[in-house]
């Protein structure tokens, strides 16, 4: 009977020591192993969110001696936005504002239009006579569809009504990830339809929509690469057709 080794993968030559065969086909074989895992680690991974500005002016510089605008509690205000390719989920909005005089709060409203009376009411914050920078916090993230335009109207009980505060000169709000979001205007009017449209260049308020959207995590990536190297350093070594060998091992 007549035992021949004939491997596939990594041919042992007549001429190579059985023990160093055989550490080489161990290698080979792990290698392989060692790849198939990376592979599928990196597929499998959950995805992270990454919090970033999605659309805003606040981190320029605050300027608050610019134009200011006002409005009364029958009033509303609105910033028009349109979500880029990937969808979002709104955590906070920061906004410079203040009650005209006295105290209040100042409420706001995610809307698919400046005159939908359905909006979502995302938050309420107190606020007082002098100009701060209003942390909106979401109690639950509000999701939004990629290329669709939202509005962010803002709402008031003060009975003095409610100061925006503008910049004398516009800084255009921008996204920290290019192409998130883009700025779409602003609109005035009474709470249930602001109608009127309103120069950015001399009313756009100081404020910054944040939120996040899924992301690969660095260590993915990281997986991925390396996946890489050991898939480029396999086909150097085994990727070139080898001529099969075969040896006799032994004879009974």
């Amino acid at each position: 009977m007549k035992f021949f080794s004939i491997d596939p993968i990594f041919v042992c030559l007549p001429e190579t020591s059985p023990p160093f065969c055989q550490l080489q086909r161990f290698l080979a074989s792990s290698f392989q192993h060692l790849l198939a895992i990376l592979f599928l680690t990196a597929a499998f991974q959950v995805p992270a969110y990454a919090d970033f500005v999605v659309l805003g002016n606040l981190n320029a510089q605050v300027n608050d001696g610019g134009f200011e605008t006002i409005f009364q509690s029958d009033g509303g205000f609105s910033i028009g936005f349109t979500v880029g390719p990937d969808p979002i989920s709104l955590t906070s909005i920061d906004l410079r504002l203040r009650a005209n005089t006295g105290t209040g709060n100042a409420s706001l409203y995610l809307r698919e239009s400046p005159s939908d009376t359905n909006g979502q009411l995302l938050s309420t914050l107190a606020i007082g006579s002098t100009f701060q920078t209003g942390h909106f916090s979401l109690s639950q993230s509000a999701a939004l569809s990629a290329n669709k335009t939202y509005w962010l109207t803002i709402g008031t009980n003060a009975a003095t009504g409610l100061v925006l505060s503008s910049r004398a000169t516009l800084i255009t709000p921008s996204s920290e990830i290019a192409g998130a979001a883009s700025f779409d205007g602003l609109r005035f009017g009474t709470f249930a339809d602001q109608n009127l449209t309103m120069n950015p260049n001399a009313f756009t308020p100081t404020f910054q929509i944040n939120g996040i959207t899924a992301v690969p995590e660095p260590s993915s990536f990281a997986l991925l690469t390396l996946a890489g190297v050991f898939a480029g350093w396999r086909f150097r070594l085994f990727g070139k057709p080898r001529k099969m060998v075969s040896r006799k091992l032994s004879t009974i």
